[in-house]
């Protein structure tokens, strides 16, 4: 993935908000293999399959196909029950 590419994905990114009722990961990932034209995968090299977020907080790395870049992404779930996301392509 080229600088321009990881802007636009970014950018995609962001426009999801960072509060939601739960943790949009697929949509998330959506966003990163059609914008970044890349694959994330799982910590065996495979592309990633399921996912499973614990605890009211968190952070996660993930790698991505061909690509010097990572999906990173942050959770915490606030005392409303809503879940506060950050991810971007770092």
């Amino acid at each position: 993935m080229k600088a321009p590419q990881k802007r636009k994905v970014n950018a995609a990114l962001s426009n999801l908000g960072n509060y939601h009722d739960s943790i949009p990961f697929e949509t998330i990932r959506d966003i990163v293999e059609k914008v970044g034209n890349t694959t994330v995968l799982d910590e065996d090299g495979t592309p990633l399959d399921g996912v499973l977020f614990c605890g009211r907080e968190g952070r996660a790395l993930f790698a991505l196909k061909d690509s010097k870049y990572g999906l990173l992404m942050t959770w915490y779930k606030m005392e409303s029950g809503r879940y506060e996301i950050v991810t971007y392509v770092g």
